[in-house]
């Protein structure tokens, strides 16, 4: 959502895009035999369907999938120490 933010500079036209995590989130959660909360990388996956422009899905892949090239750029978010694990 930050993403989104800086770089349309508002959230106009996600409106259904939030509306369906948080409503896939409160599913998954009611699923959850311990009641945990859906991951953030499920999150970043469902958001990924709204995104319009190829610059940004190339970016926000790169996001959800934690590595990948953008702008002809490789990333890895292991390479900054960073994960999507759940217990840190």
């Amino acid at each position: 959502m930050f993403d989104q933010a800086v770089h349309e500079w508002s959230f106009k036209n996600y409106s259904d895009a939030i509306e369906h995590v948080h409503e896939a989130a409160r599913i998954y959660k009611s699923s959850d035999p311990n009641g945990e909360r859906m991951p953030d990388r499920d999150r970043l996956s469902i958001l990924l369907d709204y995104v319009r422009t190829k610059d940004g899905k190339e970016r926000r892949a790169c996001i959800t999938n934690g590595s990948g090239t953008h702008n002809g750029k490789s990333y890895d978010a292991d390479n900054f120490g960073l994960s999507y694990s759940e217990r840190h």
